[in-house]
């Protein structure tokens, strides 16, 4: 029985070290296909599981990240667009005052 133990310890942290090393979704198909509940894994292998909450987690901030630089992408978006359309007022203004403006005398 200690050799089991010891054995599904000796599992349980090369899992957990394969997560860390960027495989978490092969760990993630190894573990589910042992057909244990999420309650089961966790206490029979706690490093694994704690290292896939830990990747999961990280994931989910970097997809808040990505919300945020999306959303301040999107503001720089639109102001450049209202400074383009400023630009274009300006010049269009400049363009109506110089049409507007009386001819200069001739100099003879």
């Amino acid at each position: 029985m200690k050799d089991t133990e010891v054995a599904v310890a000796e599992t349980d942290a090369a899992l957990a070290h394969l997560v860390d090393s960027g495989h978490g979704d092969m760990v993630r198909v190894l573990l589910e296909g042992l057909g244990l509940s999420a309650e089961q894994l966790s206490e029979l292998m706690p490093q694994a599981t704690g290292a896939l909450m830990a990747l999961d987690d990280a994931a989910e901030m970097a997809r808040g990240g990505i919300s945020e630089a999306d959303a301040a992408l999107a503001e720089m978006r639109q102001g450049w667009i209202e400074n383009q359309e400023a630009a274009r007022e300006l010049r269009e203004a400049w363009r109506a005052r110089w049409r507007s403006a009386p001819a200069s005398p001739s100099v003879t």
